[in-house]
């Protein structure tokens, strides 16, 4: 019984430890690895700068379940790659790793690689500079060439040069440094090819044209079809070769359609003109040739032509220079010049790589508010630089018929010369004269190989060697412009004046304007001092100024007269009569010398009045004249029936005044107009002398009767300048003085012996029949004046007072004997007897001051 208990026991035990056991094993082992699908290490090939996208989606395990998925991408070298969209672009080329992380739970991460190995398919890519002109027997240097490849290698371009037949290569030429000579005119075939190191070719080419020196001068030329590659435009257009056009060979024919800058154009030189070239330095010009064509279908028209470099923008705004051509001409050949030195600012080198701009600046139109897009076309035969050269005409001012030469300082065998008429007609000259044909201002040009001059001559009617303008003819009229408010005609008479212009001002502003073309030239200027306006300003008119001057200046204004510049008179504006307005030539800005005659009146010089208001105006022009400014003399007695003589200086020189018209004025207002230049005094007083027509000038005199007896009375001021006083005394005018009218004043500093000398009225006749010199004199009281004498300075024989006693703080007569003077002979003259040879003196007690009145020299 304990026996079968005992393995009962056992066995228990040995089955009970065989459960521990399983148990615990059961407790202890791990779950069997989750599955997933598709997420091994792979490798793919893909191509240099292609782009990949990433494996975008969750992982799934093989019981179905999904697993989020980030992403790391980085080349072999370790640069990290930032996706865009999921994308990335395969620019280096290495091998590229994309490292594909998920979280299983439980700490369970699993990742994997994706190895993109990358491949360089791609040719290089080559691209040129810009292409230029070729020049035949002249090394050429082949234009730059960059070379982009994926790979990133530094690559350079292999060049080949052939002759083009057509489109067929031909010869090979040599290619020696980056240069090659073409051996003819036509077009090259330039060939540029580069091979990376997988063996990947890329290959460019470019064509040039090779063609005839240009001129030492030549920018650019259009003498063949091929030459049009050196322009471009700015914004739209055509561009067409021709030919011919209008009597001028090798043309760019330029139509547009656009808006108001669509007719600009670019240049690109044929030769070098870089600063290393120098040759910009050796001209002063840029000439454009051009032909602008105009007709009724055309909405715009040029109003400028311009240069500027605005392709740089790093290029400072100062160096941008612009020129203006405000005239245009329409329908003919025009060389239109610049001035070279605004090329010279800009960087030079550029003009050889990108093209330069000139442009005309048309009108923008508009109808009901709409733009309306601008046609026309024009033409350019060419532009090149010149110098400019003096050109002189046989004389300045013409008449029909008359025959004009000209001269240059450049040997004009083999120039042109062209003539511009006032009807704005072109003609090439069959050598250099010329017959005139019309009236107005003609434009002679001559056209040599590098320079041109240009020079301008008026052809007018007969006039007057000052006129300006006369209106004596109806014609005149049309020499005048006024502003579009405005309008002017020809009045046959107006308030005594025969052939004025009539000025009617209609419009709003306060500033009546005419602009005047005149006869004259400048050279005619250069003779005169003032130009004159005779004018009438109706009363009411209101009238402040009246002023001329260049439009661009406001120069040789006044606001209260018409002023004469420069010798201290005004002529004041005053209504309903008529004036003078004198103005000075030299006043006014930009008369110089070289001016024309059309730059100095016509258009750019106006004249005009100021009114106190904005109203309507009518004032009227009877002439325009010049006049020289001189200086006139009267010489001669003054005396009542003498007779004076007029004379007159310019610039300390005599002028004829035979020619001029001489007038004097009586103190009664009596005008007489001189036949000659001599006048009779006829009244007592100041007449007032004037000189007009060709010259102008003023001068007055006093008319006065001498007394039986009278040496000075001092009635008028002008007697004390026939006395003169010793070293340190003035002499003055007192119209009364105690008791006397007409005084002579002298005041002595610090002289013992205060002298006077003086010459008199009469003449040695006149002293036969007297035997005494009477003064009348004051001394102020404290004068101290011991004795009075009169003598003869050259003999310095003295003669002491013969009546009268030195009486201070009156009046006192002082009597001196004619023949008892030392050296007064019959023979002598009135000059010698009283002009600083004779002189009348105090002797004073001591050295002092001293004052001493006349009031009458007398003979008794």
């Amino acid at each position: 019984m304990t026996k079968k208990t005992k393995k009962f026991f056992l066995l228990t035990a040995g089955v009970l430890a065989s459960l521990s056991l399983g148990l615990a094993c059961v407790s202890c082992k791990k779950a069997d690895p989750i599955k997933l699908v598709d997420f091994g290490n792979i490798e793919v090939t893909a191509d240099l700068d292609g782009s990949y996208t990433l494996p975008i989606g969750n992982v799934t395990d093989e019981n179905g379940k999904n697993y989020p998925v980030t992403f790391e991408v980085k080349t072999k070298s370790g640069k990290t790659i930032t996706t865009f969209n999921n994308s990335f672009r395969l620019k280096y080329f290495e091998d590229y790793y994309i490292v594909c992380t998920t979280d299983l739970g439980g700490g369970d991460v699993r990742t994997r690689t994706i190895t993109i190995k990358v491949k360089d398919t791609g040719a290089p890519v080559v691209s040129f500079g810009a292409v230029r002109r070729g020049i035949v027997d002249q090394p050429y240097t082949l234009p730059e060439t960059t070379v982009e490849d994926s790979s990133l290698e530094s690559l350079t371009a292999s060049l080949k040069v052939f002759e083009l037949n057509g489109e067929e290569k031909g010869k090979e030429m040599s290619v020696t440094d980056g240069k090659f000579t073409p051996e003819r005119m036509g077009k090259y075939l330039i060939e540029a090819t580069a091979t990376d190191s997988n063996g990947n070719v890329g290959t460019e080419t470019a064509t040039m044209y090779a063609r005839e020196a240009p001129e030492a001068n030549e920018i650019l030329s259009f003498k063949y079809e091929e030459d049009l590659d050196c322009v471009a435009w700015k914004s739209g257009g055509e561009i067409e070769w021709l030919n011919e056009y209008e009597g001028q060979s090798g043309v760019a024919k330029f139509s547009y359609t656009g808006n108001k800058w669509a007719n600009a154009f670019s240049v690109l030189p044929l030769q070098d003109v870089s600063d290393d070239s120098m040759l910009y330095y050796d001209y002063d010009t840029l000439v454009v040739r051009m032909y602008i064509k105009q007709d009724a279908e055309n909405t715009n028209y040029f109003t400028n032509m311009s240069i500027q470099d605005d392709l740089n923008d790093d290029v400072p705004s100062t160096k941008k220079q612009y020129q203006t051509k405000t005239k245009m001409a329409y329908n003919r050949w025009v060389d239109y010049r610049f001035d070279i030195s605004a090329l010279k600012v800009w960087d030079n080198d550029v003009l050889n790589k990108e093209y330069d701009k000139l442009w005309g600046n048309g009108i923008e139109v508009e109808e009901e508010g709409v733009k309306i897009p601008q046609k026309g076309e024009f033409y350019v035969a060419g532009i090149f630089l010149a110098n400019e050269t003096e050109m002189t005409v046989s004389a300045n001012s013409f008449g029909v018929g008359d025959v004009v030469e000209f001269s240059t300082a450049e040997d004009s065998s083999d120039a042109v010369y062209e003539l511009l008429t006032p009807d704005g007609n072109v003609q090439t000259l069959d050598g250099d004269t010329f017959a005139i044909q019309s009236l107005g201002v003609h434009t002679v040009n001559v056209i040599g190989d590098d320079y041109y001059g240009e020079a301008f001559f008026r052809a007018v009617r007969p006039h007057a060697e000052t006129e300006v303008l006369a209106f004596d003819n109806e014609s005149d009229v049309e020499l005048v412009g006024i502003s579009n408010l405005g309008s002017v005609e020809y009045v046959s008479e107006y308030e005594g004046e025969t052939g004025v212009l009539q000025v009617n001002w209609t419009g709003s502003r306060i500033w009546p304007t005419i602009s005047v073309a005149s006869m004259l030239t400048q050279t005619d200027y250069a003779k005169f001092s003032h130009i004159v306006f005779r004018m009438y300003i109706p009363n009411g008119t209101s009238v402040r100024t009246a002023s001329i001057n260049n439009g661009n200046s406001d120069k040789n204004k006044s606001p209260t007269a018409c002023p004469m510049t420069g010798d201290g008179e005004n002529t004041i504006i005053v209504e309903g009569q008529w004036i003078d307005c004198k103005f000075s030539v030299r006043a006014i800005s930009n008369w110089t010398n070289a001016a024309t005659p059309k730059e100095l009146l016509d258009e750019n010089y106006v004249f005009w009045l100021t009114l106190t208001e904005a109203k309507a105006a009518t004032f009227y022009i009877a002439d325009i004249r010049m006049e020289k400014r001189v200086d006139v003399s009267v010489s001669g007695s003054t005396l009542l029936g003498s007779t004076v003589t007029i004379g007159a200086k310019a610039d300390n020189v005599a002028v004829d005044l035979s020619t001029a018209t001489i007038t004097v004025t009586s103190p009664s207002g009596t005008a007489t107009t001189l036949t000659g230049n001599t006048y009779t005094v006829s009244e007592k007083g100041e007449h007032t002398v004037v000189v007009s027509g060709k010259y102008y000038g003023t001068a007055k005199f006093t008319g006065r009767e001498i007394g039986a007896t009278e040496v000075l009375s001092f009635d008028y001021e002008e007697d004390k300048l026939r006395c003169a006083a010793g070293s340190g005394a003035t002499i003055g005018w007192e119209p009364t003085f105690q008791g006397e009218t007409g005084v002579l004043k002298v005041d002595y500093t610090n002289k013992k012996w205060p002298a006077l000398s003086f010459q008199s009225y009469k003449t040695q006749a006149d002293y036969s029949n007297y035997s005494r010199i009477v003064f009348k004199v004051w001394l102020p009281v404290g004068t101290g004046a011991t004795n009075v004498q009169m003598h003869n300075t050259e003999s310095s024989a003295n003669h002491s007072k013969v009546a009268g006693t030195i009486t201070e703080g009156a009046w006192f007569e002082i009597r001196f004997s004619l023949t008892a003077m030392s050296n007064w002979t019959d023979g002598a003259t009135a000059k010698e007897l009283f002009n600083n040879k004779c002189q009348f003196f105090f002797t004073l007690d001591g050295y002092k001051n001293a004052t001493v009145y006349f009031a009458d020299i007398y003979l008794a």
